[in-house]
């Protein structure tokens, strides 16, 4: 009986030893498969960072080049901006104010534009064309103003050149400005514009007087006397051109 009980004994120790060692050899496996495991997700884990970081900085890569092309198109519409631009310097602008006659009187010149006004002590100083004007103050007063400077050298171009144009058109009449003053008979200056390129200013106006509502020529005193510098030749048109002012006078 003590045998059989003693034998009983040993092979449940046998079997508790088998036990233990197959659990232990079971948690071996467990613990290499799931360092396994977590290499493995490691690995995919640092995987997808990379590829994150790799997406990123492709990403960056495609908004700094979508940038630069930004850069460049702007660059290039600036350039085509300045190539317009430079184009518009160089289109050959026409303008309907021509020259009709040109006398030479020692350094001055007297100029008629469009078949009607007369210009005279007209000068071409450091190759520059100068108007005559009346000087106040230090400053110097224009009797004619061109609107665009082209114009102005288109005149003094053809002065050179003694280029003169046969017509009988007579320039339209634009812009009319009054200036009011109150010296006796003289009751203002008008500015009368042409076709918008060019203007006669400090046209005197007479209210009442010996010779009743007029306007005068612009002109400058010279030793005591007013010589003209600018007149209007064409009777009949300078009739329109008194008309037209002394109605804007009355308006104001």
């Amino acid at each position: 009986m003590k045998k059989m009980f003693f034998g009983i004994a040993i092979v449940s120790i046998i079997l508790m030893l088998v036990s233990c060692a197959k659990k232990e050899e079971e948690n071996i496996v467990e613990r290499k498969f799931n360092k396994k495991t977590e290499t493995v997700q490691n690995n995919v884990s640092n995987m997808t960072k990379a590829e994150i970081i790799q997406k990123e900085s492709v990403k960056d890569d495609e908004a700094n080049t979508a940038e630069t092309t930004v850069v460049k198109e702007k660059v290039q519409i600036e350039k085509a901006d300045t190539t317009s631009v430079k184009a518009e310097v160089i289109v050959k602008k026409v303008f309907k104010t021509y020259i009709s006659s040109i006398t030479k009187n020692g350094d001055n010149y007297s100029v008629i534009l469009d078949n009607s006004i007369l210009i005279n002590n007209v000068k071409i100083e450091d190759n520059k064309l100068v108007f005559p004007y009346n000087e106040s103050n230090g400053k110097n007063y224009y009797f004619i103003w061109c609107n665009d400077k082209y114009l102005l050298g288109k005149i003094k171009k053809d002065i050179i050149n003694n280029k003169i144009k046969t017509s009988t058109a007579k320039p339209k009449i634009t812009k009319i400005v009054i200036k009011k003053l109150d010296k006796g008979a003289l009751q203002g200056f008008a500015e009368v514009e042409f076709d918008s390129e060019f203007s006669i200013k400090s046209i005197p106006i007479f209210i009442g007087g010996k010779y009743g509502d007029n306007i005068g020529n612009p002109s400058v005193k010279i030793d005591g006397k007013y010589v003209t510098m600018v007149k209007i030749i064409d009777k009949e048109w300078k009739k329109i051109i008194q008309k037209k002012v002394l109605e804007k006078f009355y308006q104001d």
